[in-house]
């Protein structure tokens, strides 16, 4: 409205990853007149599992079936927002550095979790 285009319109781009979460809050406070505060860090969303598993671990947990680690898997699936089974054990983790790794394990946690493999989308396709 001040350069002469319509009287409250907000337009926002190219707004980089690192800063993304001021300029939202810079663009409430105009949008709405408002103050927002900031969120603290203390305040931010913790994860829902306090410890991380390494691979050795979980993957022994995954052969016995146990409750935990399964349980565990499912968390973390649904923290990272995990797209396939390679998603979760190739990007999400660390597992993938454990000398003992076997890709098998790509298999054990998307039977697991009753996801896809991306590997097997691409026999299919």
């Amino acid at each position: 409205g001040r350069s002469g285009g319509p009287v409250g319109l907000f337009s926002l781009a190219g707004v980089k990853y690192t800063t993304a979460r001021a300029v939202a809050a810079r663009t409430l406070r105009a949008v709405f007149s408002a103050s927002l505060r900031p969120v603290r860090d203390t305040e931010r969303r913790r994860p829902t599992f306090r410890r991380r598993l390494g691979f050795d671990e979980l993957d022994c947990m995954l052969r016995e079936g146990n409750p935990e680690g399964i349980s565990y898997l499912g968390e973390l699936s649904r923290e990272e927002a995990v797209v396939c089974a390679e998603d979760l054990v190739y990007r999400r983790t660390d597992w993938a550095s454990d000398p003992k790794f076997d890709s098998e394990v790509v298999t054990r946690v998307a039977k697991t979790l009753g996801i896809r493999t991306a590997f097997a989308e691409e026999k299919t396709s």
